[in-house]
């Protein structure tokens, strides 16, 4: 079952505070999404119970922005990316030009997590919105 709209900002302000790339974070992400966990053989299998349709791998939406960005809710990938550009800013308080890598991280991996972030805020409101 699908996560409520708490649940799902709580995840969002986790993935906005992660400080790389987080499979774990990923798994909870996907969970979230209402899908569910088999151990056929051993493995994890991540599968949509709706229609048994499944991955054994998780997306990297902590690391991959074209993973982070399969998160937005449909027709508010632009409101996605601009929220998640403007957290990536005015956390760092400075432009892309001025990226220390070696301080800062890999910044299309903070892209990402922040896309990520904003894709959960959005399904969130979505889920208050048809809950409410």
């Amino acid at each position: 079952m699908p996560a409520d709209a708490a649940e799902i900002v709580r995840l969002a302000e986790r993935v906005e505070q992660a400080a790389g790339p987080d499979r774990e974070l990923d798994a909870a992400i996907i969970l979230s999404l209402g899908h569910a966990v088999e151990h056929p053989t051993g493995d994890e299998w991540f599968y949509q119970p709706a229609n048994k349709m499944g991955r054994k791998q998780v997306p990297a939406y902590t690391a991959s922005l074209d993973a982070a960005m399969t998160l937005a809710p449909e027709g508010q990938e632009s409101a996605v990316l601009h929220d998640a550009w403007r957290a990536v800013s005015n956390f760092h308080a400075l432009h892309i030009r001025f990226w220390k890598r070696d301080a800062d991280g890999d910044y299309g991996q903070a892209l990402a997590r922040q896309v990520a972030a904003a894709a959960l805020r959005a399904r969130a409101a979505q889920h208050d919105h048809e809950v409410g």
